[in-house]
């Protein structure tokens, strides 16, 4: 086995032919470092000129359905060089565009006026809409005012009427409704007490033998159950007068009105 024999360099001559590589990978960096910052600079002027053109752009129409946009649409381009310096002569550009539309459909180009009377819409801004079609925005125009008055209470009288005489139920609503909790269910009770307690009991052992006294306890288990209803619905009655919500069945008046004892 014999060693390899080593080998010199020559360290000048392999730096001189790395360093055009070097020199070119160098110049690539700033060359992008100054593209990148000429697009940045090209993208905000196109951008400042973009905004400031829309006073000069005319407005589209407002309200119009067939109305283009696009029509009031300030768009500015901003083109500048790249500096790139001898190594890299090609003329390099930087562009960038901008676009903004100028007039939208706000509160300038279509004022809303304000102050206006409660459930009274903007019928002049409907009307522009509505008057694209011929004679629709009359209409519509008409229909509003007497919706607005119809459902506004300070201008219509049968509303406040309605809610004066609501104000006045209420008052006999609440007081209904202490009677049945107070004095019509503690009377229902009263009289449920001697047939529960009193006449069932021995009636109970009497319908083992007799075919009549089953007759009459079915007679009293059946009252004494409508008893029940009728307190349950003087309780809820009650609880509604107050304005709190109860566990009511909409058909209690039906049950009530075709009792039939058994």
């Amino acid at each position: 086995m014999t060693a390899r024999p080593s080998r010199r360099g020559l360290a000048p001559l392999e730096f001189v032919l790395v360093f055009p590589l070097l020199l070119a990978l160098t110049a690539g960096l700033f060359l992008i470092a100054r593209a990148d910052l000429t697009k940045s600079f090209a993208a905000t002027d196109a951008r400042h000129r973009a905004w400031t053109a829309r006073s000069e752009v005319p407005a589209s129409e407002p309200l119009v359905i067939t109305a283009d946009p696009a029509d009031s649409l300030a768009s500015r381009t901003t083109d500048r060089p790249v500096p790139s310096g001898p190594l890299f002569a090609g003329g390099f550009r930087a562009e960038s565009r901008h676009a903004v539309f100028a007039h939208p459909w706000d509160f300038r180009a279509v004022p809303f006026a304000g102050g206006r009377p409660n459930f009274d819409p903007h019928r002049t801004e409907l009307g522009m809409i509505a008057g694209q079609v011929p004679g629709l925005g009359a209409i519509l125009g008409v229909g509003l005012f007497f919706a607005a008055y119809a459902l506004d209470p300070d201008r219509n009288i049968a509303l406040r009427i309605a809610a004066i005489t609501g104000r006045v139920a209420n008052v006999f609503v609440v007081a209904a409704g202490w009677i049945l909790q107070n004095i019509t269910a503690p009377l229902i009770g009263a009289a449920q007490w001697p047939i529960v307690n009193i006449l069932m009991p021995p009636l109970r052992i009497a319908a083992i033998f007799s075919r009549s006294a089953r007759r009459l306890l079915r007679y009293l288990e059946s009252v004494v159950d409508m008893m029940n209803v009728g307190t349950w619905a003087c309780h809820n009655l009650y609880a509604a007068s107050q304005g709190r919500k109860g566990n009511w069945d909409g058909n209690i008046f039906v049950k009530l009105l075709n009792f039939q004892p058994r």
